[in-house]
C-alpha cells in the first residue's frame, strides 16, 4: 500500500533530485570552481613562486603592471582619440615572464601610471608616490594566447634585452645573461624557456570573470539546495499528507487489507475501489475516502486535440470533490457501477438539477438519495 502511494511521486522526485545534482556539478565545472577564490586570501605578486603558480590567486599594485605593460588593445574614436580596452603586462616569477591581461574594467587604473609620469614631467606632482594606485586581483591558469606571446617576445627582444658597454647582453627584467644568444641574434631558445605557459587575468576567478564565477556557483548551490529540499520533503511526508492523515484516522491494518482486495480502474490504475474505502492514487497527495461517504458520482469530460474526449470520474461527498481521470467513458461507467454495487445509496449521473440541489440544500439532496428519488 505505502509502496504504491510513494512510487507515484518518487518516480518523479528521485529523477528530479538527480537532475538537479547533475546540473549543479555541471555549473560548478563550467565555473571552473572559481568561487573557491572567494574564501582565499590573495598572495602578493612579489612573493609568488613557480612551485605554486597554477591556480594562484594573486594581488598586484596597478602601478607595477602599468610599468610592465608590453601591449595595448583598443581603437581610435571619431575624435581621433585612442581608447584602450585591454592592456597586456608581465610579472617576473622566479626569473620567468608571466603574462597578465588587464580587461576594460581595470584599464583606467593602469592608465593613471602614464598620466602620473606626465604629471611628474610637468611638475604637477613631485613623484609617483603622491598617486594612490589600487591593488588588482586575478588568478593564474594554464595556457597562453599565441598572439599575446608573440607580442611579448617582440617586447622582450626590443625593449628588455640590452648590451652594456662591456659587451655583456642581459635581459634587464630577469637579469639573465643572454650573451651567447646575442652572437647569433636568435633568442628563441631563451624566450621559449623564459616565457611561462600560464597567464593571469585581472578580475577573473579561474577561467571566468568574478561575476560569472559567482553566478555559476550561486546557481550550482541553488540546485543543490533544491535537491536537498525535495529530499527533506520526501522524508517529512509532505507529498503524502492526506494519506498519512487517513492512516491516523482509520488505521494502517484496516486500510492495508482493504487496499489489497481493491479493484483498480483507469489507464494509470489511479482509482482503487476497496470494500470500505476508495482511493485516488495521485502523483502527489494520494487521497482516501470511505465508500459510505460517497454521495454522488458522474462522468466528466474534457475535449482533447482532434475532438477526442478524455473522461474522468466526478465524485462528491459532503466535504470532498474528486475528478479522477480514467480515460474512457466505459471505464468511468464501470467505476460508477462498482461504487453503486457496494450497497451505499448515492446519486448517479450529472444534471443541473442535482448540481443546484447539492449546492443549495445538501440535507434535501441526501434525503432524496435515501428515498431513491434522485
Amino acid at each position: 500500500m505505502s509502496v504504491a502511494v510513494r512510487s507515484r511521486y518518487l518516480r518523479l522526485l528521485i529523477p528530479a533530485i538527480l537532475v538537479l545534482l547533475a546540473l549543479a556539478a555541471l555549473l560548478w565545472t563550467l565555473g571552473g570552481s572559481g568561487c573557491v577564490y572567494r574564501f582565499r586570501k590573495p598572495v602578493e605578486a612579489d612573493t609568488l613562486h613557480l612551485a605554486d603558480l597554477n591556480g594562484s590567486y594573486v594581488t598586484v599594485p596597478a602601478d607595477t603592471l602599468g610599468a610592465q605593460t608590453f601591449a595595448f588593445m583598443g581603437y581610435t574614436n571619431e575624435n581621433e582619440e585612442t581608447v584602450i580596452e585591454e592592456r597586456f603586462c608581465y610579472l617576473i616569477v622566479d626569473g620567468k615572464y608571466l603574462t597578465v591581461r588587464v580587461t576594460k574594467a581595470d584599464v583606467a587604473e593602469l592608465n593613471k601610471y602614464e598620466d602620473g609620469e606626465q604629471m611628474v614631467a610637468d611638475g604637477t606632482i613631485g613623484s609617483m608616490l603622491e598617486l594612490r594606485f589600487a591593488k588588482l586581483e586575478g588568478t593564474v591558469v594554464p595556457g597562453a594566447d599565441t598572439n599575446t606571446r608573440d607580442m611579448l617576445i617582440q617586447w622582450i627582444t626590443n625593449q628588455n634585452i640590452k648590451t652594456d658597454r662591456d659587451g655583456v647582453t642581459t635581459d634587464k627584467a630577469t637579469g639573465a645573461d643572454v650573451s651567447r644568444y646575442a652572437e647569433t641574434g636568435n633568442y628563441s631558445a631563451y624566450l621559449n624557456d623564459v616565457i611561462l605557459p600560464y597567464h593571469m587575468t585581472i578580475g577573473y576567478w579561474g577561467s571566468h570573470t568574478r561575476a560569472g564565477a559567482q553566478t555559476l556557483a550561486v546557481l550550482a548551490v541553488i540546485c543543490v539546495l533544491l535537491a536537498l529540499a525535495i529530499l527533506v520533503s520526501i522524508f517529512l511526508g509532505i507529498w503524502e499528507k492526506p494519506y498519512r492523515q487517513a492512516l491516523r484516522k482509520w488505521g494502517r491494518k484496516a486500510l492495508g487489507s482493504d487496499f489489497a482486495r481493491g479493484e483498480r480502474f483507469g489507464r494509470k490504475k489511479n482509482l482503487l475501489l476497496g470494500d470500505e474505502y476508495i482511493w485516488w492514487l495521485r502523483t502527489f497527495s494520494t487521497r482516501v475516502m470511505p465508500v459510505a461517504d460517497v454521495l454522488w458520482v458522474y462522468p466528466r469530460s474534457r475535449r482533447l486535440e482532434g475532438g477526442k474526449k478524455d473522461w474522468s470520474l466526478g465524485l462528491r461527498s459532503e466535504n470532498e470533490q474528486w475528478g479522477v481521470r480514467l480515460g474512457e467513458l466505459s471505464t468511468v461507467h464501470r467505476a460508477m457501477e462498482a461504487i453503486r454495487d457496494k450497497g451505499h445509496p448515492l446519486a448517479m449521473g450529472y444534471d443541473k438539477d442535482k448540481q443546484k440541489l447539492f449546492e443549495k440544500d445538501l440535507i434535501q439532496f441526501k434525503a432524496k438519495i435515501r428515498n431513491g428519488t434522485i
